[in-house]
């Protein structure tokens, strides 16, 4: 079936408008609340559906209407999550988007945005259904890679929560009791450093807070827009900032052979999937496309581009794979398994992470535990003379 034109679809949206719901205007706290219930295991099952819909030769109309209609029970909850989420794509298609696939802005991440982009623009490909699946692929990758993080976020927040717990019966209770009867002027090595940790503790614990919760929101306002030499610097020194940048390379190169899968030139290629991007994602996108306008195929191009991007392993084997003259043929089949290599490599650095925050925590507790051991030992010796 071909891909329904984005001003027929319009056109049967907004005919049908008042008779299915379409124009139900959920409350803020409704729409909230919605967002919230549209976790990556909810997108990928909705997804799922609007591609088995569309393979069925149904219109993107008619697709979604079914869908609000199920969802809202015949449109007796048109409050319900899911209907909510249906209606406003719904309301984006009737007002007759340029692309297909901007009906979903805002409720699907970039990177499968990208893919559906991949197939909604292209007119050589069978049906919109292929670029859905390509991304719920996208998505059950993410999901997968997310399920792994979630595996060891809990006993690693549990260990940090043990490690502030210590630092707070140390800095608060044990150590000002210690001192009452010893002088920690008179303390040295390990029972000081014990001394000074709490001491700092005690008089910056509300700074020291404010500044960690401030990093953490300032690197999640980071990963899609810090660009530059900081970020690239970022990349290469830690962990979190490769790991942003391994999941988004490999969505790139699987919506990359999305489109040459489809005959599209590398050139067309970075301009589709620039509209949208990031702006991390573009400073990367217009590196390689400057690179393929001087006349590199796309291996050379990436390596050129100075970003690591998708990531060196990656480039690496693109400079081998794009001077192959079957390289369009077998795209397909390197993002597939590009997007399993990086879902291990993910799954590796996870580990990796776990493991530093393991010892990390284990050489606190011993840190606290031989600090106050040796302030024992003084004040026994103390206690001697």
């Amino acid at each position: 079936m071909a891909v329904t034109t984005t001003a027929s679809a319009a056109a049967g949206a907004k005919a049908a408008g008042s008779r299915n719901g379409i124009n139900y205007k959920p409350r803020p706290i409704e729409l909230w609340f919605a967002k919230r219930m549209f976790t990556d295991a909810a997108r990928l099952d909705l997804l799922r559906q609007v591609g088995a819909l569309q393979r069925a030769g149904l219109s993107m109309d008619e697709t979604l209407s079914k869908l609000w209609m199920s969802s809202s029970d015949n449109g007796k909850r048109p409050g319900d999550a899911y209907a909510i989420i249906i209606n406003e794509w719904r309301r984006k298609l009737a007002r007759g988007p340029t692309r297909i696939s901007l009906i979903f802005e805002g409720w699907v991440p970039t990177a499968e945005m990208m893919l559906i982009d991949a197939g909604s623009n292209n007119k050589q490909m069978a049906n919109l259904s292929d670029a859905i699946d390509r991304a719920t692929k996208v998505t059950q990758g993410v999901i997968r890679m997310k399920t792994a993080e979630k595996s060891i976020r809990g006993p690693i927040g549990q260990l940090f929560l043990m490690l502030f717990a210590m630092l707070g019966i140390y800095s608060y209770m044990i150590i000002p009791a210690l001192t009452k009867r010893s002088d920690p002027e008179m303390w040295t090595g390990l029972a000081m450093a014990l001394y000074m940790v709490t001491e700092m503790v005690r008089n910056f614990a509300l700074p020291i807070l404010g500044l960690l919760v401030a990093l953490g929101f300032w690197i999640m306002w980071a990963m899609p827009r810090l660009t530059g030499k900081f970020r690239l610097w970022l990349e290469r020194k830690f962990l979190i900032f490769r790991l942003y940048r391994d999941i988004q390379g490999a969505s790139f190169i699987v919506a990359l052979a999305s489109l040459k899968a489809s005959g599209v030139p590398d050139e067309e290629s970075i301009k589709r999937l620039k509209a949208g991007a990031s702006p991390w994602m573009l400073e990367r996108l217009k590196a390689v496309e400057r690179q393929i306008m001087k006349g590199k195929n796309f291996g050379e191009a990436l390596r050129a581009a100075g970003y690591d991007f998708p990531s060196p392993e990656i480039v690496r084997q693109m400079v081998i794979y794009a001077s192959l003259p079957n390289f369009d043929e077998i795209m397909d089949q390197i993002g597939a398994e590009t997007l399993e290599s990086t879902i291990a490599t993910v799954q590796a650095n996870i580990d990796k992470l776990a493991s530093r925050a393991r010892m990390f925590i284990m050489f606190a507790t011993i840190f606290f535990m031989a600090g106050t051991f040796q302030i024992s030992m003084m004040m026994a010796d103390s206690a001697g003379r």
